[in-house]
């Protein structure tokens, strides 16, 4: 499953999330063939969203964003 594949997917469960379905599965397959499903519910929305932020930041090449450091 490619990122864009895996996009795809994380928005349709925001959708039905959105919508009123407690809670949608989205299945993710690497490239080496393993994959995993991860469960998303109302509580960890947010969750949801920073995945789908992820994804749109590696398709468009930018870089994800790291800790931030403070310098006194």
């Amino acid at each position: 499953m490619t990122d864009a594949d895996a996009l795809v997917a994380a928005q349709a469960a925001r959708h039905k999330l959105l919508t009123g379905t407690a809670a949608v599965e989205v299945d993710v397959q690497s490239a080496g063939g393993g994959g995993y499903r991860t469960k998303f519910t109302p509580a960890n929305r947010e969750a949801l969203e920073a995945y789908i932020d992820e994804l749109e930041q590696r398709i468009n090449g930018r870089r994800t964003r790291g800790a931030v450091g403070f310098v006194f």
